[in-house]
């Protein structure tokens, strides 16, 4: 994923994608799906990458229009994925699905990226996917600015 009027790089991994265009194909979209997104920043090839995403946990809430992270079981799998890294891997934004062929943020959810960039301890940007019916696109913020990236495997 890369924007041409920036420089912010990433790169997502192979099962991460596929696990999100399965997801696209399969699911009915009749409430909205969502978790965090993880990875890490690789200073030898000056971009992001993104290895893991988390699931709808029991505790979250999930409506037609509506996805609410509230379980505590992804910090816990945030955790393990960072002890089994060796510290590398961290939390790098959050996902979610939209019922439209080519999503597009709400109000609400610019104005939550926000807040989380600007609560994220560790980077200075956050990312944030949306899974649309047809289309996968993705975002990043620093807490103020919102840039879409291009989404590429």
């Amino acid at each position: 994923m890369q924007n041409e009027a920036s420089t912010i790089k990433v790169k997502i991994s192979s099962e991460v994608y596929k696990a999100l265009y399965s997801f696209q194909s399969t699911n009915s979209f009749s409430v909205e799906y969502g978790g965090i997104i993880v990875g890490y920043y690789d200073a030898t090839e000056k971009n992001y990458v993104i290895t893991d995403i988390t699931w709808p946990q029991k505790e979250d809430v999930q409506a037609k229009f509506r996805f609410v992270r509230k379980d505590h079981a992804h910090q816990s799998i945030m955790d393990d994925l960072w002890e089994k890294s060796g510290r590398i891997k961290s939390y790098l934004g959050e996902w979610h699905s939209h019922r439209e062929k080519h999503p597009t943020p709400s109000w609400i959810d610019k104005n939550g990226w926000r807040k989380k960039a600007k609560e994220q301890p560790n980077y200075d940007i956050s990312f944030f996917i949306i899974v649309g019916t047809e289309e996968i696109r993705c975002w990043y913020t620093n807490g103020k600015n919102i840039t879409m990236i291009n989404f590429n495997e």
